[in-house]
Formats: C-alpha cells, structure tokens, sequence
C-alpha cells in the first residue's frame, strides 16, 4: 500500500466519530415501512439534528461521470488541502482498508483545537484576491445557463403555465406533480395520472399502476413506495424507493454467485417511460443504486440522482459485494469500479453517497461515482454541485484526578462538511472540500453566486464534565446551566472552499429558520422570542456586512423573492414574550433599501399548520398572475398581494379528506388544485369552479405508502 495513503487511513482512524444518527433513523425508517407507519416528516428539538459527515459526486450535463485515477498503483490525492482530501481508490481492497480503520477509529478529537483545524483556518479569513475566481467567467457562465432556460420550452411548447418552486432557476426539482403546459402527471404513490389540462374540458387521460400491490410485494419479500416524478419531453422518470428482505430480482444473478450479499438492502429506483401518448405510458427502462433516496435534480433531460447506502453486513475482503454499493441496469446487478470510489478524509461511518447520471431520453445510466461518507443536504445550479451534511463532535481534554474519580471535561459541536463538484463541458471533476462551524437548516442556506459559495450555519456547543470512578467501574455526568450556547454565521467560500469573508456570532441563543439569497444581498432569519430578517452585503466577498436586522413577532419559515423590492416570508406569528407560537402568517418585506427594511404588510392565518412551512415545492408563487397558494390543514388557500391593499384571501378550497400532498399548478387562465383523489379547477382570475376530475385511489394501501 502507498505510504502516504496508508498515513491518510490512519487519520481517518484518528478523527472518525464513533456515533451514528443515521443508522439510528435507518433502522427507524425499516421499522416503519414494515409495520405500515406512514413516513411524515418528523419533528426534533433544535438542538437536534439528522448527522452526516460529507460527501460528494457529482454527474455530468452530458456525457460519462469522470474522476482523476491514481497513477497505476498510486493512490492519488484528487481534491482538497492537506487537512480536507478525498482520495480516488485503485483497488476494492484500499476501500475495505478504510473500513476498517473506520472500525477502529479511537475518540481522540484533539485535531478540533491543532493549529491545522478547521476552526483555525476560519479565523484567517484569506487576504489575497489572486485566489478568487474570474467573476466575469462565473458572470459569463450563468448568463449563458438563464438564456438557455429562458429560451428552450425543454419540448413543452409556448403555453404560460407554472412549474416546481424551483430554488434555481433551471436545475428542476423532483415533485409529486408536474405539467408540461398541455397534461397535468401526478403521481399518486403506486399510481400515475395523466390529465389533459384545458380547463373546463379537462378530463383524465390515464391511470397506469407503476408499482404493484401490497400482497404482491410483501410475497416477493419488498416493499416499495414512489418518491417524486420528472418530466422532460416525452420522457417521464419516476423515483422510488425499495426495500427488500431476502434474495430479489435486482440481485439474484449477483446472489447466485456470492454468498454474501446482505439479507436486507435499500434501492433507489428510477422509472422512466414513453408518454409520447399520454393515454398510454410505456416503461422503456429502469436503472437502480444502493442506498436510500436522499435528493434528485434534473437538467434538460439529464436527472442526477443521490441516494446513501449503508454498509451493515460482515464484509469479507475478497468479496467486494460484501462492503461496496451496487448499480442496476433493468434489474442486472453491477459492483460500482473501485476507481469511481472516492474515500474522504473524515469517515463517520459505514456509508456512501452514491451518485449516478440519467439521460431520461435514452433511458441510459452513463455514470456512477461514490463517496465513502455521507451527507443529506443538496444545492445544485449550472456549473457545481454540492453536498453537505452535518455532525456533532466530541472535544475531550486530558484526563485529569479529582479524588478517586478521573474527571474529563468534553464540549460537543456541530460541523458541516462539504465538497464541491465542478461541471465542466460534460464532465465532473472533484475540486474540494471544506469543513466549517455549525449545521445548515436546509439546501437554501447555501448558495453561489459569481464564484462564491455563500452559506449560513447555527453553531450550538454543549460542554459537560465525566467523572468516573475507575475502582467501581460507573461514570457520572455533570452540566452547569450554561453549559449550552448558540449562535448564528454567515460565510463567503472561493471555488476551493477556502473561507475569505465571514460575519460570526449573529443572534446568540436563537437559531435560523429560513433563507434567501439574492445577487449581492443574503436574507435570513433567526427566531427565539422575535424574528430578526437580518440583511447583508456580500457585494464584497472579503467584507460582508449585515446592513440591517428588523424584528417583528414570529418567524418566516420560507423566504421568496416577489418581485424586485419586496421579499415574501411565510411562517408563523409568536408571542414577543414567550415566543409561543400563535398560528401562520404571511409577511411581506420591503427590502427595496436592504439598510432599511420593513415588514410593509403582514396577515395572520386562521391555520395553524401547511406542508409548505417546510417543503417549498408546496408553494404555488407568481406575482404576474396574483397567486400566492399552498396547502392548510383544512384545503388549499388562495391568496393575493398588492402594496395598496396587502395580503387579501382570493379564495378557499376543500381537496377532500387528505389534505397531505397537495399541489397546485396553473396552465394558462386556469389554476389546477392535484389533490388526494381528485382535481379541482378554477378560473385563474374568479376563482370560478370550473369542474372537478377525480381518479381512484388504492384505500388499502395508500395510508401505507406515503409520500414525502
């Protein structure tokens, strides 16, 4: 083995964490899909978080996914400084070294306080400009990719009709419902509709089952559930998510050869069919990877498609289907190369980042490329993508003697680690990674802009004493009441993830609830009894200043740009003085002068809870049309805006007994409200009912496969 490789598995060794969220929220997750829990999003503390070390990869906007190889038997560093590096594996046995030394890993966090640490680097902000990208490239670059959106209708035609709630303009986003300007595709767990949409004339054109049913899956020994829907053409991709216990078709042929392949695994599934007519979807292939789904985007035609798969079963080294993901074309089973294995340089557990390119007009995987880590957190647009994810580490200090106890003193914190993946004339290049203080509470708190990665985090630290009494083997644990704290950071990265500017410890003790960036000004919120919109210039990526912090009751939970001026908030009203939580509410900010903003009008809700406050695909926004709609725990809300008069109600409508899931969408003078088992549609201006299509709905099985 390479010397210095073998120096990097060391460290892994050395800094790995020996705790694991995932796996906890893993076994969770199998334990609901066998006893039928319907997967909702669940609620945790703040101070709680899903945690994940990093992870990365990355797909092409046309073309193979490529990756620097070592040399020969050289393992090669492809990414990152000498305290981030990512390593391309040459061999199956450099990724089940790194396992085991993962395995093997000690509680020494010392390296959180060397002079090398990242926290470290984060207080030498850099100083020289020549490291700083060419923004007119960057400038040149997304002014291309707008052109490119705004001018190809991607096969959909010329009609004025809605899509996703996009965070960037371009990168679509994987939904539940979608249209293309001339049918409505919902997908309905086990079930496609296709509508016409023509207002009053619509009518359902198909209902094709994509899935089979329960007592079918469960006699295969699998259970399967469909996750969201992308349109392109004539092309339709469905993703969704299996999991199977026992031998099954997507790895029998491996299963026949190897007598190690794990009883239960997790696949992530795309299904991708010919809707060139409608009334009569065909499936033309399938394409499969380990691991559960985490996240998709999709540009013209090219779905990139990450899923985390977790390494739970004895591996044995000289059976590679024992510790390393597999990809699937039409149900046949292949080992991911050792060469598109990367292996990053903090390993929290067992797991991997699978990430594969889809071209849905050929139905064809045309790469593949895994990191040995994890991460949950996606922000893709033209020319990068990243993955985040986020951890809490332990910091022990040198153990002392206080009487006959040997006392420890610890403090926790939370890291998030990232990499960065460079699109590049239909190739992906790994180019770095970086570690920074505290979590990101969603994919909007990042964002790039001319070069720069833009991010806000909340840092939370909690220290503690052990006291343990090595005579009779037991430990006690002792906090003092402040002993936890909390605050707020914004930081502005190079291209090679190095920090230049930053603004840290804004709002002690409150944390972020939402985000939104815009050219030159990031807006952000961090609520605790009141809701600061905190605004700030970063049109000098070296000196970001916060121009301006209002605050006001309660807390936006989703930030969007209206229209130029004004930044829509959607969230919750509070109390100033308990911060108790009294309902929802609509704000609008003028944020014409960023030193000076204002909440100009705000509208208190009679419901209290809307799947949109925390899935921004739920919203339906558009200032041209007047629409500002989402579900609410008792139909669908419409909404209108105008500076004169405000927020004002446009109308309410029931959707029928399942309010969860619901989308609404508009095709020219017509909005379309895709509910549990029917579709309402309303003139576009009156709010007219104009006719309610309804489809049928599997009442057995419905309950079980939940979308998320």
């Amino acid at each position: 083995m390479n010397k210095d490789f073998a120096k990097y598995l060391d460290k892994i060794a050395d800094t790995g964490s020996p705790s694991s969220a995932e796996e906890v929220s893993e076994t969770m997750k199998h334990i609901a899909a066998r006893e039928k829990i319907p997967d909702k999003k669940q609620w945790y503390p703040r101070w709680f978080k899903p945690l994940g070390l990093i992870a990365a990869c990355a797909v092409v906007a046309v073309g193979a996914i490529t990756l620097l190889s070592p040399d020969d038997n050289n393992y090669e560093s492809i990414s990152g400084s000498s305290d981030y590096t990512v390593y391309a594996a040459a061999s199956y046995s450099d990724v089940y070294d790194a396992l085991n030394k993962y395995q093997l890993k000690s509680r020494d966090f010392s390296y959180l306080t060397d002079s090398n640490s990242a926290s470290a680097v984060e207080s030498e902000m850099a100083a020289d400009g020549d490291s700083a990208p060419p923004a007119q490239a960057y400038k040149d670059s997304e002014a291309a990719f707008d052109s490119a959106a705004e001018s190809s209708d991607d096969g959909y035609g010329a009609n004025d009709y809605s899509e996703t709630n996009n965070q960037v303009k371009g990168v679509d986003e994987g939904d539940i419902v979608k249209t293309d300007g001339e049918y409505i595709y919902i997908l309905s767990n086990k079930q496609l509709i296709i509508s016409s949409a023509q207002g009053a004339d619509s009518a359902i054109i198909s209902q094709t089952s994509i899935l089979p049913d329960y007592d079918t899956m469960q006699a295969g020994s699998y259970n399967e559930y469909s996750n969201e829907l992308y349109v392109s053409g004539d092309r339709l991709a469905i993703i969704t998510s299996k999991y199977t216990w026992g031998a099954d078709t997507y790895y029998d042929d491996m299963a026949r050869n190897s007598d190690y392949l794990p009883a239960n695994k997790d696949l992530t599934n795309i299904l991708i069919y010919d809707i060139s007519d409608p009334a009569s979807p065909r499936e033309i292939g399938s394409i499969s990877q380990d691991g559960y789904y985490t996240s998709s985007r999709m540009i013209n035609g090219m779905i990139y498609l990450i899923s985390e798969y977790y390494c739970y079963q004895e591996r044995q080294e000289d059976a590679p289907a024992t510790y390393v993901p597999c990809v699937y074309r039409n149900g046949q089973a292949e080992l991911v190369d050792a060469n598109d294995i990367c292996i990053a340089s903090q390993i929290i557990d067992t797991s991997y980042v699978v990430v594969s390119s889809i071209d849905m007009e050929q139905a064809e995987l045309l790469g593949t490329l895994t990191v040995l880590g994890s991460g949950d957190t996606v922000y893709m647009n033209a020319e990068n993508l990243y993955i985040a994810g986020s951890r809490y580490e332990t910091a022990e200090s040198e153990p002392r003697t206080v009487n006959q106890y040997t006392v420890v003193d610890c403090t926790e914190s939370n890291y998030t680690y990232l990499i960065r993946l460079a699109l590049n004339d239909g190739q992906i290049s790994m180019e770095a990674d970086a570690r920074i203080s505290g979590y990101l509470e969603s994919q909007f708190s990042m964002d790039e802009y001319e070069g720069y990665l833009r991010l806000v985090t909340t840092n939370e630290t909690n220290s503690y004493t052990i006291y343990r009494d090595e005579q009779y083997g037991w430990e006690n644990y002792d906090w003092d009441d402040d002993s936890y704290h909390s605050g707020n950071d914004l930081y502005v990265l190079d291209c090679d993830l190095e920090i230049v500017g930053s603004i840290t410890g804004l709002a002690p003790d409150e944390y972020i609830y939402s985000a939104r960036f815009s050219g030159d000004i990031g807006y952000f919120v961090t609520f605790r009894q009141v809701d600061p919109l905190f605004a700030v210039d970063l049109s000098d990526p070296e000196e970001p200043k916060v121009l301006s912090a209002l605050k006001i009751p309660g807390f936006s939970q989703y930030l969007h740009i209206y229209t130029e001026g004004r930044l829509f908030g959607l969230g919750m009203d509070a109390d100033e003085d308990t911060g108790r939580t009294n309902g929802m509410k609509l704000s609008m900010f003028d944020i014409s002068d960023p030193a000076d903003v204002s909440e100009k009008h705000t509208l208190k809700l009679e419901s209290s809870y809307s799947e949109a406050l925390y899935n921004h695909k739920a919203v339906l926004i558009s200032a041209e049309h007047d629409l500002i709609a989402f579900p609410v725990d008792d139909g669908y809300d419409v909404y209108g805006y105008s500076d004169d008069q405000g927020f004002y109600k446009r109308g309410h409508f029931d959707t029928g007994d399942w309010y969860y899931n619901t989308r609404g969408l508009y095709v020219n003078d017509a909005i379309y409200i895709c509910g549990y088992d029917n579709i309402t549609i309303v003139d576009m201006d009156s709010l007219e009912h104009l006719a309610t299509l309804n489809f049928e709905v599997d009442e057995e099985t419905y309950d079980y496969f939940m979308i998320e």
